[in-house]
């Protein structure tokens, strides 16, 4: 019991010496390295991280688009994110202005930083920013990490973060310009840490035990560029490509971004958009990447949209198969509200193998159970106005397109040209319609006066 007392003093005493952020001890910078890792940085990044998962559950996607890389919330959504964000931004805050090391930076210490997880608080507000829609202000933090932090880990992921961000305000080229002088430098890097000599145990031991030592070592050396930001640059400049509408680019990036690690879930993603971008070419890899994306076993819309995308954008070799496959989607019911896609696909099969009759049965089906899928009912209305328009049957090409104006859908793919086409056919069923009109007067008139009005009380009847 005597002992009770001064254990709970010099407990006290210890952690007040702890708490000082004037020392740069082994224990002074363990303490505040624990509340910045977990009072500020990870509870920060799982409040982001809880809010985008929640986000992603209401988030429809649309695959009538090219599906975005990396979904993120546009401005209407970020509004939902202004609370969450705040709050993790004020932790990061709150963490940097306790527990940064120096607290005072003054002196010869004002550009040291002692404790190890600042850096990462800073990093962290950056993206609260970011998700905030903030721009400006997150460019600004990011561009602080580079300029005070040379010898951490985040030096070259603020660089990275710094193009994410220039590519959400339009500012591509500059985005372009910083993503590919990182890949420029990891290759210089890749190249010299060949010629290095490597750390013996012994060096490495030593570095870890000795601060001062570990780092003078770091600020004699060069920042590293992980392989992880090497992997995120090249998604992210397909995603920059895609949104300047620069597919070959895209494609090249993709291609590249396949070949290295992801999670699962973001690498088929990757397969579908690239799938995308080779069916707009109308190459045929479409429907191999198309194929790939299913037998990645996807959650269920991604992966029936997969099936539908490849039979319309088959070669014509497999035909059979794969209008087998759409037949047997046919008969299963949890495929009832996309019935209006599977006979869209089957209609461009049936095109496809000159059979137009069936091929437009087909169609005027997805047009009937097109109900709740608008994009669709659309996008099968203006293929089936374009088959008579085609074939110079104006006026039935015109009610197909009429039809889509009474469609309450303010934005659709290819709106500006069906709206142009709707003017075109509407001029020639207005001309049309006073030249019938006109001529059935003249023949009228041309009549005799008997049966001029015979034929007008005919009429009348």
């Amino acid at each position: 019991m005597k002992l009770i007392k001064p254990c709970i003093l010099f407990f006290t005493f210890l952690l007040l010496w702890c708490c000082s952020t004037e020392k740069n001890k082994v224990l002074n910078r363990e303490f505040h390295n624990l509340h910045a890792k977990y009072n500020g940085f990870f509870n920060a990044n799982e409040i982001i991280k809880v809010t985008y998962n929640d986000f992603l559950k209401t988030r429809k996607e649309n695959y009538n688009l090219i599906l975005p890389i990396f979904p993120f919330p546009d401005i209407e959504q970020s509004k939902n994110w202004y609370a969450p964000m705040d709050t993790a931004y004020r932790k990061c805050e709150l963490v940097i202005f306790s527990h940064r090391m120096p607290h005072a930076k003054k002196g010869k210490n004002r550009n040291s930083e002692w404790g190890k997880y600042i850096d990462d608080n800073w990093m962290t507000m950056g993206k609260t920013r970011f998700y905030k829609k903030d721009l400006p202000k997150a460019l600004k933090i990011f561009q602080y990490v580079e300029n005070h932090y040379k010898i951490e880990d985040n030096y070259y992921e603020s660089i990275f973060w710094q193009s994410k961000v220039l590519i959400a305000m339009g500012a591509f080229d500059e985005a372009e310009e910083i993503l590919l002088s990182l890949i420029i430098k990891f290759e210089e890097q890749q190249l010299e840490s060949k010629d290095q000599e490597k750390l013996t145990v012994k060096q490495k031991l030593r570095l870890a035990l000795k601060y001062d030592e570990r780092i003078k070592y770091l600020e004699s050396k060069e920042p590293v560029i992980s392989k992880n930001i090497i992997n995120k640059i090249y998604p992210t400049l397909a995603d920059l490509h895609i949104q300047n509408k620069s597919y070959k680019k895209a494609i090249e990036n993709l291609e590249i971004a396949i070949e290295n690690k992801h999670k699962k879930a973001f690498k088929t993603r990757l397969f579908f958009v690239l799938a995308q971008l080779y069916h707009l070419e109308n190459n045929f890899k479409a429907s191999l990447y198309y194929q790939e994306v299913v037998e990645r076993n996807p959650e269920y819309e991604m992966a029936f949209q997969a099936k539908i995308n490849r039979a319309l954008s088959f070669s014509g070799r497999d035909s059979k198969a794969i209008k087998s496959q759409l037949l047997k989607m046919l008969k299963d019911d949890k495929n009832i509200e996309y019935f209006d896609q599977i006979y869209y696909a089957l209609a461009e099969i049936s095109f496809k193998n000159n059979a137009e009759e069936t091929g437009k049965e087909q169609l005027q089906k997805s047009i009937n159970l097109s109900t709740n899928n608008l994009p669709q009912k659309i996008k099968s209305m203006q293929r089936m106005g374009d088959l008579y328009f085609e074939k110079s049957q104006y006026i039935k090409s015109y009610f197909y397109y009429d039809s889509i104006q009474k469609i309450s859908l303010k934005v659709y793919k290819n709106k500006e040209q069906v709206d142009k086409k709707y003017k075109l056919l509407k001029n020639i069923f207005i001309n049309r319609t006073l030249i019938e009109k006109n001529d059935s007067l003249f023949a009228i008139c041309s009549l005799e006066p008997k049966q001029r009005i015979d034929k007008i009380y005919e009429v009348l009847d």
